[in-house]
């Protein structure tokens, strides 16, 4: 059981940042993009033992975002929508894949609020929400079945 807990941030660093990177391609799935970063930063976060570890996977997930100098203001609103999710994701009485759904949907909802609040109300806002929602449970799922002592989808 040791060895699982040894290798599961690194495994998830692993993991986000590829999905990280991901959304840096413009990879579209049925002409959507979702933000692969958000519902993989958030989803991992119900697998880290504490808050700083869910940090660092922000921190990580950023940094594989913006390769360059200096940071975006998206970038910066992505950092703080993820570590808040991954600060308050304890708090939230739900199941954790429900959680997992839930902020993942309240980040998407955040960050087109503060960069674009016209597309809120359009079709394509509810086709990224609805993908990042389902792939968001998709990836709980995945990492469930991996380490299912931590991060229960009923816990």
């Amino acid at each position: 059981m040791k060895t699982k807990t040894i290798f599961k941030l690194p495994a998830l660093l692993i993991l986000v940042g590829f999905l990280s990177v991901l959304q840096t391609t413009g990879f579209l799935i049925f002409g959507i993009k979702p933000d692969w970063a958000l519902f993989a930063v958030i989803g991992a976060s119900f697998f880290v033992s504490g808050v700083w570890d869910g940090l660092l996977i922000v921190a990580f997930s950023a940094l594989c975002l913006k390769f360059g100098s200096g940071f975006e203001g998206e970038i910066l609103l992505f950092s703080a929508i993820a570590g808040i999710a991954v600060v308050l994701k304890k708090y939230v009485p739900l199941y954790g894949i429900l959680n997992s759904a839930l902020f993942t949907a309240i980040g998407t909802v955040a960050f087109y609020f503060f960069t674009d609040k016209n597309l809120i109300i359009s079709l394509t806002f509810f086709k990224e929400l609805a993908m990042n929602i389902i792939l968001g449970m998709a990836f709980f799922a995945l990492l469930h079945f991996l380490w299912q002592n931590k991060g229960s989808i009923r816990e």
